[in-house]
């Protein structure tokens, strides 16, 4: 590759491509890094994975950058282990060269994964909650990383083509063989070249996206639609971003969210000068909120209608806590009571929490008339 790391400066980014342009006419081996994060004081064993991604059009970025930073430090504080990682960075002015540096992008990025599942006893991982974040273009990375198969290339971007120069997506960076699932990602404005690719596996998807983006489309069109003489299609694929992702993915029936930026454009987290605004917050907290129901969902209060007794089936459970109002427990063990309903009282509801085994907790109200059997914690 090019390069690996290349910090954001104030200069525009039409500039930057063009004061380093030159260093794109030979490649050279370059060691991929990444840091780690890992919480303090803290006994559990298997613990999640978030893999983050920085953005920078493919040309700037670190892994060091200042968000990056600020997401790691949160969730290591959550209990997550939290990697920012580097990838490979330049291109020449030319699709070709451009969908090249994306598909590099996209191998590092898996390399990175394996890498981290390989280790999963060094950093106490559960194999079975890792997930992925990014922004721009990590979002694009990330997006590609999930759903990108070796079949499903951009246009022009051959498998026989791309084998040959680069190898296959899982064959680059370093020799662990190791398969893994993701299991929810983070898209901050990104998008995909072709809405198929949400067909190749089951991962819920949190976008985030100003509908005013002329970078990368908010909806359906060419990424940089503000240069002008369209050297956004010139130089790009159609790209589908992240209200068009919203669309497949609940047409899929995946479990998504999509947060709209009402009159922001490309990274609606900072201000003017660059610094973070409220809105990194608040993405911030929709992440952890998200991902957190992920880590907790497969738990299930099974109601028996016939006689009143409620009870958790699942073998990941390590304490529960029952609380009901508008009636009396009238026997419980560890996962199951049995419970008397007052017949004239306004209010019946029964709320169950707990501790996993992974050490998240979990806490689930329902209303006993409701006819659902199953209800996900």
């Amino acid at each position: 590759g090019y390069w690996i790391s290349l910090p954001e400066q104030d200069e525009k980014y039409g500039r930057l491509i063009l004061t380093n342009i030159g260093k794109t006419f030979s490649n050279k081996d370059l060691d991929l890094t990444m840091d780690i994060y890992l919480p303090q004081n803290d006994s559990i064993q298997d613990r999640p994975l978030i893999m983050l991604i920085h953005g920078g059009g493919f040309f700037v970025g670190d892994k060091g950058s200042e968000e990056m930073v600020k997401l790691c430090n949160y969730f290591a504080s959550l209990g997550y282990v939290a990697v920012s990682i580097n990838y490979r960075m330049g291109f020449q002015l030319s699709k070709s060269s451009i969908e090249k540096c994306g598909f590099k992008a996209t191998q590092d990025a898996h390399a990175a994964m394996r890498y981290l599942v390989a280790h999963q006893d060094e950093y106490h991982l559960d194999p079975n909650l890792l997930f992925v974040g990014g922004a721009s273009a990590g979002s694009i990375t990330t997006l590609n990383l999930v759903f990108m198969t070796n079949d499903l290339r951009p246009k022009g971007a051959t498998r026989k083509r791309f084998a040959k120069e680069f190898g296959d997506i899982e064959e680059s960076g370093n020799h662990y063989k190791v398969d893994f699932h993701i299991k929810a990602i983070a898209n901050l404005w990104g998008a995909v070249p072709n809405l198929k690719y949400l067909e190749n596996t089951p991962v819920s998807i949190i976008s985030f996206h100003g509908d005013s983006d002329q970078v990368i489309p908010f909806d359906v069109g060419f990424p940089f639609s503000d240069i002008k003489g369209n050297l956004g299609e010139l130089f790009f694929e159609k790209m589908y971003g992240a209200a068009a992702i919203h669309r497949k993915a609940k047409e899929l029936g995946l479990r998504e969210e999509l947060h709209v930026f009402h009159g922001a454009g490309h990274g609606p987290y900072q201000d003017e000068n660059g610094k973070l605004n409220n809105r990194f917050y608040f993405i911030q907290d929709k992440i952890a909120n998200f991902f957190y129901n992920e880590i907790t969902e497969g738990e299930y209060i099974i109601q028996d209608t016939v006689h009143p007794q409620y009870f958790v089936c699942s073998n990941k459970v390590e304490k529960i806590y029952w609380k009901i109002e508008g009636g009396i427990i009238l026997s419980s063990s560890h996962n199951k009571i049995k419970v008397a309903w007052f017949t004239d009282a306004p209010i019946r509801t029964l709320t169950v929490s707990g501790i996993l085994k992974t050490g998240a907790h979990f806490q689930k109200t329902i209303k006993p008339n409701s006819p659902a059997i199953l209800q996900p914690i």
